[in-house]
């Protein structure tokens, strides 16, 4: 049997846990002070403005041009955030 996922939960679950791992994340960096956790955090941070951006797209455009160019410009735009924290923190 196959089980299918609802959207809506996939997006609340990925919140709830990516803020869990933000809370996380500040903890370690408190107590550990490494650098590799900052771009870390910046990732999942960036993960998780991309939930909830998309969920406030997703509920108050209503237009389908604007939304699908509103999800569009967000997905981009957190593409160049992470090859930025790519580029200062691995290389």
């Amino acid at each position: 049997m196959k089980v299918l996922l609802n959207f809506g939960l996939f997006h609340w679950l990925g919140q709830r846990i990516s803020a869990c791992c933000i809370v996380l994340s500040m903890v370690s960096i408190w107590f550990l002070n490494l650098p590799i956790l900052n771009g870390i955090l910046f990732v999942i941070v960036a993960y998780h403005l991309k939930f909830g951006l998309e969920c406030l797209i997703d509920d108050y455009i209503h237009i389908k041009q604007l939304k699908m160019l509103g999800l569009t410009f967000l997905r981009l735009i957190l593409l160049f955030l992470l090859h930025a924290v790519f580029l200062l923190f691995v290389l």
